[in-house]
């Protein structure tokens, strides 16, 4: 088994090449490692490195060393900051008393001064963080087809699932009931039921691509 380990500021990122056992993950959780389905992979804030090597000594390791991304959007006046790493407590309380304020429903630090983007600079150096310099129009346009992307992902998944779910039916139709259920918390999945998915989710495409700003 091969573990990718990514290493930012303060954050570990681990990823594996194949299934990992419930006993791995137990000692994962145990350790102060958590699964993020934003990061799509295990992370850790407490020397998730050494950590791992513990765990899965016996793997092949290759590890990453990356700066931290900050996402930077001008929007309408305001400056928004959007975090990969959750900064520490220092740090927060720094961009408390340099101007910005946190938006608990947004999840980002904004400020309106008109020097937001030199303290931030300031505050974050560039040997260690990555800006990420977006507008608002273009943030919106990023992040709608990032959505499209994720649907059209889910249609092709779709298709493969239904054939996936014929075929099991055509074998085991008493244990295609059961695994039916257990993908859905309890609601049978049938291939009409992906198919009606399918078609609303395409529906939903065709929408954002009418949205787009020009």
């Amino acid at each position: 088994m091969k573990v990718t380990v990514t290493n930012y500021n303060n954050l570990t990122e681990l990823e594996f090449s194949e299934y990992i056992t419930d006993k791995q993950i137990a000692t994962l959780k145990r350790k102060g490692f958590r699964w993020s389905r934003e990061k799509c992979a295990w992370t850790s804030y407490e020397r998730g490195e050494d950590t791992a090597r513990d765990i899965f000594g016996e793997a092949e390791f290759e590890v990453v060393n990356k700066k931290s991304p900050i996402e930077l959007l001008q929007n309408n006046g305001k400056t928004e900051l959007n975090f990969y790493e959750i900064p520490d407590e220092d740090t927060r309380e720094e961009l408390k008393e340099n101007g910005f304020k946190w938006n608990p429903t947004q999840k980002i630090w904004y400020s309106t001064a008109d020097n937001a983007e030199e303290i931030t600079r300031r505050i974050f150096p560039e040997d260690k963080f990555e800006f990420i310099v977006k507008n608002k129009d273009s943030a919106t346009n990023e992040a709608l087809y990032n959505v499209i992307d994720a649907l059209n992902g889910f249609i092709a998944a779709s298709k493969k699932a239904t054939a996936a779910l014929v075929e099991l039916e055509e074998k085991n139709e008493i244990y295609a009931e059961r695994i039916r259920k257990d993908l859905d918390c309890g609601r049978a999945i049938s291939p009409e039921y992906i198919q009606y998915a399918e078609e609303n989710v395409a529906e939903i495409i065709g929408f954002i691509r009418r949205h787009m700003i020009k």
